[in-house]
């Protein structure tokens, strides 16, 4: 299975898991979520938004935690991270 197929079926799994993963592994969620970001949209060129913005200033810093990752080395990591979420869940 090709890397593009495998990070497509880790998003799927964990948009279907979601709910759980969020509310058991926030720092996880975070993180898939920079991931996510890095792989699909490059590098975090957004304004950093106000401090007292908490939940779009977590997200804002978990995307631009891997500035200058590729986005190859991004889905590889995104795959990893989904797969030790999942094996927690389980």
């Amino acid at each position: 299975m090709s890397g593009e197929q495998q990070f497509k079926d880790a998003c799927e799994i964990m948009r279907a898991k979601l709910g759980p993963v969020v509310k058991q592994y926030p720092e996880e969620s975070v993180t898939l979520y920079g991931l996510y970001k890095q792989a699909t949209v490059g590098d975090n060129n957004t304004p950093r938004p106000w401090m007292i913005q908490i939940e779009a200033s977590q997200k804002w810093y978990a995307w631009d935690k891997y500035r200058g990752m590729t986005p190859q080395e991004a889905k590889r990591l995104y795959v990893l991270t989904a797969l030790d979420v999942v094996s927690k869940l389980s």
